[in-house]
């Protein structure tokens, strides 16, 4: 009777361990599911999803205050979401998609999940801004802006490589949003960095000089799969009284 009682307690922790190592990262525990990275996109189109509009004043003293820290985006730039119509996900060939957490190594996440936390598909080897008008002195129409700009991007694929435990040097937002890094767009050698958030955003580290209302650039992302994402961005900034 002991014999057939170890035998099955044997067998049934065998079987339990079996699931465990097995599991599909589509269950929930405790509502939160065991992937952090929730889909990834191949993008082909962008959307700026916070306003283009700058008070001079404020953003000259965003510039220099938050130099070395994460804030202060929406005071003096912008949010950039990338999109396309190639998605995995939960509810998109979803076979494909747990295969590919599988390979990631993605599958024994238990924080927080957030909205719309897709990884890009293919890197961006490379960003080139323009200026279409007069910036300030140093930076006049069809000259190059890069050094205009800084990025916050989240490198989903280290965080999930690092046991969902942030980097050294990384930052996380307020609401728990993890692994940001920051750089200098002329620095920032995205192309390096498989699977980021598709989302990301850019601040201006000088003001405009020029009178004009309206400060229009042209971003170019040179993607690794040999696409490239154009988008204009509209400044608006508000003048000095």
């Amino acid at each position: 009777m002991k014999t057939s009682t170890y035998l099955f307690i044997a067998l049934a922790a065998l079987t339990l361990a079996g699931c465990r190592e097995g599991y599909d990262p589509d269950v929930r525990v405790d509502g939160n599911y065991h992937s952090f990275i929730g889909g990834f996109v191949t993008p082909d189109r962008s959307t700026i999803t916070s306003p283009c509009i700058i008070d001079v004043d404020e953003a000259a003293k965003v510039i220099s205050y938050k130099a070395n820290s994460f804030g202060g985006w929406e005071n003096c730039g912008f949010s950039l979401s990338l999109d396309g119509d190639d998605r995995l996900n939960y509810g998109n060939d979803q076979a494909e998609y747990k295969t590919k957490l599988r390979d990631l190594g993605d599958t024994n996440y238990s924080g927080p999940t957030f909205t719309d936390n897709y990884a890009l598909e293919c890197s961006i080897n490379k960003i080139n801004v323009t200026c279409d008008d007069d910036y300030n002195a140093g930076h006049t129409a069809g000259s190059p802006a890069n050094d205009l700009f800084e990025i916050i991007y989240q490198d989903m694929y280290a965080y999930v490589k690092n046991g969902y435990k942030p980097t050294m040097g990384s930052y996380q937002f307020d609401n728990g949003f993890p692994n940001l890094t920051k750089a200098k767009l002329n620095e920032a050698n995205l192309g390096t960095k498989p699977y980021l958030n598709s989302k990301f955003y850019f601040r201006l580290l000088e003001v405009p000089s020029s009178e004009a209302l309206f400060h229009y650039f042209t971003f170019d992302l040179f993607l690794s799969n040999g696409k490239t994402v154009r988008f204009k961005y509209l400044l608006l900034s508000l003048p000095t009284i």
